[in-house]
């Protein structure tokens, strides 16, 4: 008869405990990065969520600059990677 397709999902948007998990901070660090601006957020029926493209900008290039930015975290899938 049909054939069934398997679709994937892929997330896109992460809570502050998920970030926090990811990259081994605490929750309230993850808020006070967003509560700044250096952590962009969406708002999804009242919750704010953190899209996977500025988590990977976030890894990536840090969070926060000059002075901020030289204390920047590394994810453990980032050193894993290397």
């Amino acid at each position: 008869m049909g054939t069934s397709k398997k679709r994937e999902f892929v997330r896109t948007l992460f809570g502050f405990s998920e970030v926090a998990d990811r990259w081994g901070l605490s929750v309230d660090s993850v808020r006070r990065a967003a509560d700044r601006g250096d952590l962009k957020t969406v708002n999804i029926q009242g919750r704010r969520m953190v899209p996977l493209s500025e988590i990977q900008r976030a890894e990536q290039y840090g969070i926060g600059s000059g002075r901020k930015r030289q204390q920047q975290f590394e994810s453990p899938q980032l050193a894993e990677a290397r």
